[in-house]
Parts: structure tokens; C-alpha cells; sequence
């Protein structure tokens, strides 16, 4: 009785669920942060089981209304960078899989360990930027995106360069447009319809006629000028990364289209 060969098992779902867990760590990381009250006097503030209080600069000791405004803003920055650093993890992921289904194609079906090595590390794809990475499935796995969706991302990845390497400050190096850093999404979009026409859905809000609550995707951008500093309201970073999470969906549908059906995979040849 001949030994079945080993096969490899790729799970989209999986695939998937990894932008899934980084967009709801960011989220939920951030919704804890943002539950956070600084004190009424900064002058007691200090790092939990701090013996001295560390102050380097006075000029950064805040009203609490002022604390309450830098803190939302600092805690939205770096929320935006996990989740797009979350997205980029997720497209190595995505190209890893791309890469065993190229082996596969070139090579009647087998992929040793050894291939699969050596045409990963041989492109170093950890290294390159998001856009870049992007262009690299494009151009060598010929996966075409929705250029909507790509062009959004690729934004939110301007933004969230622009608050690692610039504090948040628009330079001439972040502008996309003429004029300005344009950040853009897709949101899922909530409203209301009755017999007037359509209304925004407020929670807790009564409602006078029979209404439907209906459901929409829609285009959203905001724009930074420069010398700008880049900011998002809460509302607006929720938006966000369900335009993350609409990109991802439609990447995941791409790569699984590119599936080759069953690969072998030969765990001998190594």
C-alpha cells in the first residue's frame, strides 16, 4: 500500500481571521485606553509604582481638559498604526499563500519545503512598504485589486507614516494631492428611511414615523493641509478600519481564486 503524500492545507478563513484579530486588538486596545481619566491636578501624575515623579518638561504639564484632547488624539495615532501595521502583516500572509500556489503551478503540483524557503526569503518581501508590497502581488502573482479599495489603503498608510516619522505633522513628502494628505475609506454606512426620504440613524434617538433602518457602503475622505497636524475623531477611526477590513475581505477573495486546487507537498526535500 503506497503512503498518501502530504498535502498542504491553506484556510482562507484563517487568512482572514488574522486581520480580523489585528483590527479588533487595535480596537479594543484603544476602546481601554480611551475609558482611561487623567487626574484633575497634574501635578500627582506619574507612572504606576513610579517612587519619583519623572519630569522633564513643565510646558507638557496640561489642564485636565487639555490631557482629556492629547490623550484621545495620541490614543486614535496609534491605534491607526497598529492597525495598518496589523494589515501589512496580514499581506505577507496573503502573499506567502500566493507564492506556495506559484511554486505549485511552475512545478506540476509539488512544492518542497526548500522552494517555498528560498523564493521568500530570496525577495525579501518583509522589507518592502505597503505600496510596494501591494504592487508585488500585482505585478508578480497578477492579482488585480479594487482600485478603490487599494488606493484607500494605501492613504491610511500615508497617514499613519506621517504620525510615526512626523509626529503627525503634514509635510511636503505626505501630500497625495496638489494641496493636501488625503486620507480615504470606505465606511459602513447606517441610516434611516421613511416616507420622507432618508435620515441619520441616531442611537437613542425616537423615532416619530415608520422608518427602515437601512444598511450602505460609502466612499469617505478627509483631507490634511500642509503643516497640518493629522487627527481623527473616534467615529472616524471605527470607519477606518472597516475600510481595512472591506480591502482585506476582497484580497482574501482574490487569493483564493488563484488556488490551484490540491498541492503537494513534499516534506522529504528539504
Amino acid at each position: 500500500m503506497s503512503t498518501p503524500e502530504p498535502q498542504i492545507t491553506i484556510n482562507l478563513d484563517a487568512l482572514l481571521g488574522e486581520l480580523k484579530f489585528s483590527l479588533q486588538t487595535a480596537i479594543t486596545l484603544l476602546a481601554i485606553s480611551l475609558r482611561a481619566t487623567p487626574p484633575d491636578s497634574m501635578d500627582d501624575l506619574r507612572l504606576p509604582q513610579e517612587v519619583f515623579a519623572t519630569t522633564f518638561a513643565q510646558s507638557a504639564r496640561w489642564s485636565h481638559f487639555e490631557a482629556l484632547e492629547k490623550h484621545q488624539t495620541w490614543a486614535i495615532g496609534n491605534g491607526l498604526r497598529d492597525a495598518i501595521e496589523g494589515m501589512s502583516s496580514f499581506i505577507e500572509s496573503a502573499h506567502r499563500v500566493l507564492t506556495i500556489w506559484e511554486l505549485a503551478r511552475a512545478n506540476d503540483g509539488r512544492v518542497t519545503y526548500g522552494e517555498y524557503q528560498e523564493a521568500l526569503e530570496g525577495k525579501a518581501f518583509h522589507r518592502l512598504g505597503l505600496p510596494d508590497k501591494l504592487t508585488h502581488l500585482k505585478s508578480a502573482h497578477g492579482i488585480t485589486m479594487d482600485a478603490t479599495l487599494e488606493r484607500q489603503v494605501i492613504s491610511v498608510n500615508n497617514a499613519r507614516n506621517c504620525l510615526v516619522h512626523r509626529r503627525g505633522v503634514v509635510s511636503q513628502r505626505d501630500l497625495n494631492t496638489a494641496a493636501s494628505m488625503l486620507v480615504e475609506w470606505r465606511k459602513l454606512h447606517v441610516f434611516l428611511q421613511d416616507e420622507d426620504g432618508e435620515h441619520e440613524f441616531v442611537i437613542g434617538k425616537i423615532i416619530e414615523k415608520e422608518s427602515t433602518v437601512c444598511i450602505r457602503v460609502r466612499d469617505e475622505q478627509k483631507a490634511f493641509a500642509l503643516g497640518e497636524r493629522v487627527s481623527f475623531t473616534i467615529q472616524e477611526f471605527a470607519d477606518v478600519t472597516w475600510g481595512l477590513y472591506a480591502f482585506g475581505t476582497d484580497l482574501v477573495k482574490l487569493v483564493g481564486q488563484a488556488d490551484p486546487n490540491k498541492i503537494p507537498f513534499d516534506a522529504d526535500q528539504r
